[in-house]
């Protein structure tokens, strides 16, 4: 059966900028938080449990550059990247 939510997940590793995603999110009622990261190790492990539709992406993350990422999620997932 297919999820009627939209699964979004956050790689960022500065709070106020991740908790405001989340409040995007959490305010859309078909919008679900998959996952969120704060660094390129959590990104990791959470990806391997879940490639969600979206994900939105830093690239300066504190111990590497999301765009690693990005072979794991171009097959399944749309990546917003930031460079921020």
């Amino acid at each position: 059966m297919l999820s009627s939510h939209f699964r979004i997940a956050i790689g960022e590793d500065q709070a106020p900028l991740r908790a405001r995603l989340r409040q995007i999110i959490a305010s859309q009622e078909t919008w679900q938080l998959a996952w969120q990261a704060d660094s390129l190790a959590q990104a990791r492990v959470a990806i391997a449990g879940l490639v969600p539709e979206l994900v939105i992406l830093d690239i300066g993350l504190p111990d590497g550059s999301g765009l690693q990422l990005l072979p794991k999620l171009a097959a399944h997932s749309k990546v917003l990247i930031f460079a921020c």
